[in-house]
């Protein structure tokens, strides 16, 4: 079950499933930038957002003084939300600096592993891409061996799309089945396969701080 309380992603999301989800650093740099650029644009609305409840508080401000008794009540009673809103904003406000924070503090880590860090963020993202897509097709035929016994036909055709697949994916499929075919196969292959888990015990989370 996912649990968050004022937040887009909690620091185990980021850390498991969103940037430690990714074989590469470089990888995982990438979806830690659009995470911050993501922040970044909420944080920058902030100004405006406060610009606009000041001028809603004027206008409520101003029909309390009205001689209507109605008119007078629904502006008390439209004050009070406009509170219970800010407030509540302001907490998310908070909540998403130390989100922005936390991302921050990933790159900062994540930085030194990489393999493009020489290149523009822009190179380096066409850079990554095929030993990141190499590493994910392996870890997609896994889990469908483990599951199903046998790699779909779509999937397979991607794997024979990338430029790697005779000299890496092939291979590896072999290991597969090769591991599930002797005696305790399953945990054989999960035991051949075992993710390496740098980048998540990298940011900031392993096991015990859940």
């Amino acid at each position: 079950m996912t649990v968050k309380y004022q937040r887009q992603n909690t620091n185990f999301q980021i850390a498991h499933f969103i940037a430690g989800k990714h074989h590469t650093p470089d990888a995982a740099y990438f979806e830690l930038k659009n995470l911050q650029k993501d922040r970044q644009g909420a944080l920058q609305r902030e100004e405006s957002t406060r610009l606009r409840f000041k001028s809603r508080r004027i206008k409520l401000e101003q029909q309390i003084k009205s001689q209507d008794e109605s008119e007078r009540l629904i502006a008390e009673a439209d004050l009070i939300d406009l509170s219970n809103e800010e407030q509540e904003y302001y907490d998310l406000v908070e909540s998403s600096k130390a989100e922005l924070n936390f991302i921050n503090e990933c790159i900062e880590k994540i930085q030194p592993l990489r393999k493009y860090s020489h290149l523009s963020d822009i190179e380096a993202a066409e850079a990554c891409q095929a030993e990141e897509w190499g590493f994910e097709l392996q870890r997609r035929a896994e889990n469908f061996m483990l599951t199903s016994g046998t790699i779909p036909s779509d999937h397979f055709n991607t794997m024979r799309l990338h430029p790697d697949f005779e000299t890496k994916l092939l291979p590896h499929i072999e290991d597969i089945h090769q591991a599930l075919q002797q005696p305790g196969g399953s945990a054989k292959l999960l035991a051949l396969t075992k993710r390496d888990d740098t980048i998540p015990k990298l940011l900031g989370l392993t096991k015990t701080d859940e």
